[in-house]
């Protein structure tokens, strides 16, 4: 088996979106899980806009000319952010999703970004054992929630940069919350607790992990501040560490979903 990459086109959005679908769908339910997409067509929306998006770099893999599977990567700011990754769900397991992980490594590092982001499925185990081998640690606990909508105001809160209180008010006035739902930091006490007893539900954790710069908090103020902007760069705590080629040492494992 001889899997090629090449760089991504729009007119991939159709395969890319559907294999998106189907492999989520695939992992989510073997754990008991629901879908992150309510369909198909949900999956291809989204590999439409990231496919034609200026500011993402796109990864497709092929057997044979078919499309088996996709990685993007965010590269508007100076630290990175990677996903999705999906692999066909007929093709896991077989060094597709390494594959395309180590490309988006490579070329991070290439490009001498101050570092990598990802958000890993903490019901994922196999997903989460490939990231520590290749050089991501694991940083934070985010919780995905989900529920209906509070339609709540916050009085004296309008719609600015995020404080603890306004991301309650921006919570709370939302209309709709999209599968799978939103991004919560679990550490962040006040917000989560808030959150659920509202009525909103834990769906499922998830693990920012990283690679190269990133920025501990150092108190409970910083923390807040640091949790509420997840790939957000904050130059005004400890010295982080450097991302370099040598962070990335290659070794076997799978990423496939």
């Amino acid at each position: 088996m001889s899997i090629e990459l090449r760089s991504g086109t729009a007119a991939d959005a159709a395969a890319c979106g559907t294999i998106c679908y189907e492999a989520f769908k695939s992992v989510n339910s073997a754990h008991n899980f629901p879908p992150d997409f309510a369909s198909a067509e949900e999956g291809r929306e989204l590999m439409a806009m990231l496919l034609s998006h200026p500011g993402h770099h796109s990864v497709v893999a092929e057997l044979d000319g078919r499309i088996v599977g996709s990685d993007f990567m965010d590269e508007r700011a100076p630290i990175y952010g990677i996903g999705p990754i999906t692999v066909d769900p007929a093709m896991q397991n077989r060094g597709t999703g390494g594959q395309l992980m180590r490309h988006m490594l490579d070329r991070a590092a290439s490009r001498q970004a101050a570092g990598v982001r990802l958000l890993q499925t903490g019901f994922h185990n196999r997903s989460l054992c490939f990231y520590s081998l290749v050089g991501f640690r694991t940083r934070e606990p985010i919780s995905i929630l989900q529920g209906a909508p509070l339609n709540q105001k916050i009085a004296g809160h309008d719609v600015r940069p995020a404080t603890p209180v306004d991301l309650m008010a921006l919570i709370g006035a939302a209309t709709d919350f999209g599968r799978p739902g939103f991004l919560v930091p679990t550490r962040n006490h006040e917000v989560s607790t808030w959150c659920l007893k509202g009525g909103l539900r834990l769906v499922y954790q998830m693990t920012l992990m990283t690679v190269g710069l990133y920025n501990e908090p150092t108190d409970a103020g910083c923390r807040r501040c640091c949790t509420e902007r997840t790939i957000s760069y904050l130059p005004h705590h400890r010295r982080p560490e450097r991302f370099s080629p040598d962070a990335l040492a290659h070794k076997n494992g799978e990423t496939d979903r």
